[in-house]
């Protein structure tokens, strides 16, 4: 009777152990799952960013190319109004 009510307690023992490793799985299974979802939103954001930092390379070559042009034509208009000016005297 001793080694039948030991079995018995150890088949629960089985029993309860299954149960906490079956919601112990479920539980891996829904970490799993938001994993997922935040390595696809952190992939998305990282290609936002290298989108922003494209459009910002971008930009920053057209502003120098911008600055380059004003002083080109500053120096052109210095150069006219020098010329003028000589032409004047």
């Amino acid at each position: 009777q001793s080694a039948r009510d030991g079995l018995r307690e150890a088949k629960r023992g089985f029993a309860d152990k299954d149960v906490t490793l079956g919601t112990a799985e479920g539980e891996i299974t829904v970490l799993k799952r938001e994993l997922a979802v935040k390595e696809t939103s952190l992939q998305a954001a990282l290609r936002d960013v290298a989108t922003v930092r494209s459009d910002l390379s971008a930009k920053d070559e057209a502003l120098r190319i911008a600055e380059r042009d004003r002083a080109s034509l500053r120096r052109e208009l210095e150069a006219r109004d020098s010329a003028l000016a000589g032409a004047t005297k």
